[in-house]
């Protein structure tokens, strides 16, 4: 941060040196040019992000709702498993051919 005061301290000296007074102008006009442009590309560059933001907001909440379901059967799944275990087995299940056949 000092290095960049120091440049800036430095451009104002040789601008403070320069002749012609139009000079001056013209160094000091140039850099405020120079800054509106860039806030200007900054500003499309803002408004693109934020069309793309709008763009993409209802997707992500679905997706977001998604996992927030996934996650209430998980905990569900992980509350039922305990129980599934402590209960008295009733018969065999095996499982031939892609089919599912319960043996008593």
């Amino acid at each position: 941060m000092k290095e960049i005061i120091e440049l800036q301290m430095q451009q104002a000296a040789d601008e403070m040196k320069a002749p012609d007074p139009q000079e001056k102008r013209k160094t000091i006009r140039e850099q405020y040019m120079k800054n509106v442009a860039e806030q200007e590309s900054l500003g499309k560059k803002l408004r693109e992000q934020q069309k793309a933001v709008r763009e993409s907001h209802r997707p992500n909440m679905k997706q977001v709702k998604m996992w927030l379901d996934l996650e209430q059967l998980m905990v569900c799944k992980l509350g039922c498993f305990p129980r599934a275990q402590n209960q008295v087995s009733i018969g065999q299940v095996i499982q031939e051919g892609g089919e599912d056949r319960l043996v008593l």
